[in-house]
């Protein structure tokens, strides 16, 4: 995570503290430079919610005096969503299903005809709870990869997960009937049809 806030020109300094799914406060940061107002959190861990804090720092005679605490900032470490599998229905649409990442606030699905190919966006689902997408803008006989990116945008946190490994998997086409007959040497029906 990325914690910023507004300098302030008078500060000897900041005192950042973080809870961590709830628990007790515990100060993770000491940045001395009064005019920088960010610090990258690098001890998350996917999956977990965080409350941040920060407050000024007064030193004199080499003891710290602080300022009020800011509000508190609350963030969850989005955990990347890995997709579960494609599944080819018979009206030959391709549902795409993937794991949830609580905390997201929605996805966005990309699609490419190759594995390493060019990913384009087909799909932003908004609906947090919604870990799915039916795609109907697709051909029999064509091979399609997806993958998922998890976003929190639930102000004032910003930022998501990055895609996943994508996952792929062929619109078999359907067979047709080319011919049927009644056989005279061994009673029974002959059927033929296409090749797939």
């Amino acid at each position: 995570f990325k914690v910023s806030w507004k300098p302030y020109k008078d500060a000897g300094g900041y005192a950042l503290y973080r809870s961590e799914n709830g628990g007790s406060y515990k100060r993770i940061a000491t940045v001395a430079d009064p005019a920088k107002g960010a610090y990258n959190d690098k001890t998350v861990v996917p999956g977990n919610t965080y409350d941040y804090k920060v407050r000024t720092i007064h030193t004199l005679y080499n003891n710290e005096g602080f300022g009020k605490c800011s509000a508190v900032v609350k963030a969850t470490m989005l955990k990347a969503p890995q997709m579960k599998r494609l599944d080819v229905r018979d009206d030959g649409y391709v549902k795409v299903v993937w794991t949830k990442s609580p905390g997201a606030s929605y996805y966005v699905v990309q699609r490419a005809a190759s594995e390493n190919g060019t990913y384009k966006t087909v799909a932003t689902i908004k609906k947090d709870t919604q870990n799915y997408y039916l795609d109907k803008n697709v051909e029999r006989g064509m091979t399609y990869y997806y993958k998922v990116n998890a976003y929190n945008k639930k102000a004032p946190v910003n930022g998501s997960t990055g895609y996943v490994e994508s996952m792929g998997v062929r619109n078999i086409q359907t067979p047709q009937l080319t011919s049927t007959r009644i056989t005279q040497s061994r009673p029974g029906i002959y059927l033929a049809w296409t090749k797939v």
